[in-house]
């Protein structure tokens, strides 16, 4: 299922990249923001892009599972995706690992991201892609469900942010049968979207 050897198009402004180790200044520089890391299991700011970040998104950029890309739009570093869990048997995949600066956030740069993305892994045949976020991160919530995401419930202590905390991690899907009207709005939204 999973297959990358045809790039992503450019629309409006955006585009996704395989990682390559030239990318390390921009991305560094993008990620520079502690409020980025708020959600997440681990940071990318300061010390801890060589440490916790940099060399695990290398190592993973293209594995059998994991396919991370860097977000550019108007040619500039502004953020991250990935296709994480890749299953070819069950044929699902879930998209994540997503962070933007503070700039690209609530622009037309998430739409498109997971209009290609979505788009892409239906093409491969997913009969499933998954989202998923922290339960208390409502901005991440909000984007999901406008997209489309279908609620599916809430896993418990499910992980440990960096600081230590404890996150409850709410899971969405979309599966084929709904992606033709998910499409037609994200498009719409990305032709509107400034």
């Amino acid at each position: 299922m999973i297959q990358l050897d045809d790039a992503f198009e450019t629309l409006a402004g955006v585009r996704l990249d395989t990682v390559q180790p030239e990318d390390e200044a921009e991305v560094r520089a993008a990620a520079d923001d502690a409020e980025t890391w708020r959600w997440f299991t681990f940071r990318a700011d300061g010390a801890y892009f060589d440490t916790q970040f940099w060399p695990n998104f290398l190592v993973h950029h293209r594995s059998p599972e994991e396919y991370h890309f860097i977000v550019r739009h108007q040619g500039k570093v502004v953020g991250a995706t990935c296709f994480l869990a890749a299953s070819d048997r069950h044929k699902r995949v879930e998209i994540g690992g997503t962070w933007y600066t503070s700039a690209a956030r609530g622009s037309v740069v998430n739409p498109v991201c997971k209009f290609l993305l979505l788009q892409r892994a239906f093409d491969w045949g997913a009969r499933r892609v998954e989202i998923k976020t922290d339960s208390q991160n409502a901005r991440s919530r909000a984007a999901i469900e406008k997209l489309g995401g279908v609620f599916e419930g809430t896993l418990r202590n499910h992980m440990i942010l960096h600081d230590g905390s404890q996150r409850h991690t709410v899971y969405y899907s979309i599966i084929p049968e709904e992606w033709p009207v998910i499409s037609a709005k994200l498009q719409k939204r990305i032709e509107n979207t400034p």
